[in-house]
Order: structure tokens, then C-alpha cells, then sequence
């Protein structure tokens, strides 16, 4: 599939890495350090690439301004 921009490229420049994750509920991406969860149930190529967009508009736009875990009890 031909993207206008190729993604890959820019997640390779950017140092991040995807990962398929069984993410469950409501979440289907999310930014942890320096990669990219995507939920490993969704199989549509187009809605992976939605997905790693709005996850990296978020990791370049706002950084500093998402969730960060440290240690298991950062989550309670």
C-alpha cells in the first residue's frame, strides 16, 4: 500500500519502535517511552497506519505531556 508519507521513515528517523501488544477496551495504540503499542487483534493495514499517525502526532507534538510508568506502582 502506497502512503503519501512513509511513515516507516519517519518512525526509523525518529528512533521509535512498533510493537503489536494485546491491548484491550477502548485502547488501541499507545506511546511507551520510545515505541509504539498497537493493538495485534487489528489486521487492516489502513487502520494500523490511522493508528501509528495519531500515536506519533502525539509523540512529537506533545511530548512531555503523556503518561509516563516508571515502576509497577506508579499505576495504583
Amino acid at each position: 500500500m502506497q502512503h503519501p508519507c512513509d511513515i516507516e521513515q519517519v518512525l526509523a528517523g525518529e528512533n521509535v519502535e512498533v510493537v503489536r501488544f494485546p491491548l484491550e477496551g477502548r485502547l488501541h495504540e499507545m506511546i511507551v517511552l520510545n515505541s509504539i503499542a498497537v493493538r495485534d487483534s487489528i489486521k487492516d493495514e489502513r487502520q494500523v497506519y490511522e493508528l501509528l499517525a495519531h500515536a506519533l502526532g502525539h509523540y512529537l507534538l506533545h511530548a512531555g505531556n503523556q503518561f509516563t510508568f516508571v515502576r509497577p506502582t506508579d499505576i495504583q
